[in-house]
């Protein structure tokens, strides 16, 4: 996988957005530093996989998926929180998206 194959939402002392999964295959990496970040990726397509790397640094990022999503989330939290907050099961077909963060005086949170 290229470089070219990252998306990034970078938040420094303000905010950032990011819609869309964006293409197959890519993966997507959010820092928030001073700020917040939110990437909404309620437009991927039944399963569908995504790679999201966030990193909070007094700062936030949110992660908005489907419904019917598995979320896997790993990674630490140091004065900070890093929390899966999406409500109902995971269906067969839904998304799987996967969340690695970073969370430092900040919060990584998907919903």
């Amino acid at each position: 996988m290229s470089d070219r194959d990252v998306r990034w939402a970078v938040a420094v002392f303000g905010d950032s957005s990011m819609t869309g999964p964006g293409r197959p295959g890519t993966r997507t990496r959010a820092v928030a530093v001073f700020g917040d970040s939110t990437l909404d990726m309620r437009g991927a397509v039944a399963a569908e996989e995504i790679a999201i790397s966030a990193v909070a640094g007094f700062g936030d990022v949110r992660v908005l998926v489907p419904a019917g999503s598995r979320v896997e989330l790993s990674g630490f939290a140091l004065f900070g929180s890093k929390r899966s907050e999406v409500l109902g099961e995971p269906t067969a077909d839904g998304p799987v998206v996967r969340v690695t963060a970073r969370a430092l005086f900040g919060d990584v949170k998907i919903t």
